[in-house]
């Protein structure tokens, strides 16, 4: 009987360390998550800041986003005759580019003024840029220097999307 004993040790002793491997990936995943909290905290939402208006440009050359440039500016200057905006290009990294239109009194008009020119872009403002080519925000200048840094747009649209939800 001992020597039917001692063979099954080792076989148990197997199986413990086959359901450890499996309890390794959930760890792996568990640092990703936590990874991901400080950055969210990192951003704060103070609604009566100065905001732009964003155009995030995904993969578009830069001769294509300063003629985007060009079309905004000359809609507002029709649209928007009495108001004098800002336009700047900034390149985040080398899959987006980002336009600012500013500066806006606070998010709340920030945020009316996407969702003014969100419908008539692709018909009136940038026929020639695919649809899927870029999206809307809006964004403090804190904020801004921020996202510069960390440079994860998707991240900065579940922040925002959190504190305007429905607008983007």
């Amino acid at each position: 009987t001992q020597t039917v004993v001692t063979p099954l040790l080792p076989e148990k002793e197997k199986s413990k360390e086959v359901v450890k491997a499996p309890d390794e990936k959930p760890v792996i995943k568990t640092v990703d998550t936590a990874a991901t909290k400080p950055m969210i905290s990192a951003y704060t939402f103070k609604p009566d800041d100065k905001y732009y208006a964003v155009v995030i440009l995904t993969k578009v050359d830069m001769v294509w986003v300063n003629e985007t440039k060009n079309a905004f500016n000359i809609y507002n200057r029709g649209k928007y005759y009495n108001k004098q905006f800002e336009y700047t290009v900034t390149p985040l990294n080398p899959e987006y580019k980002i336009l600012l239109i500013g500066n806006f009194d606070n998010a709340q008009a920030a945020a009316e003024y996407v969702q003014t020119v969100k419908p008539v872009s692709n018909s009136q403002i940038v026929p020639w840029l695919a649809a899927d080519k870029y999206s809307f925000t809006v964004i403090s200048a804190a904020n801004l220097e921020i996202l510069k840094t960390q440079q994860d747009i998707g991240l900065y649209k579940q922040f925002i999307e959190k504190n305007l939800p429905g607008k983007f």
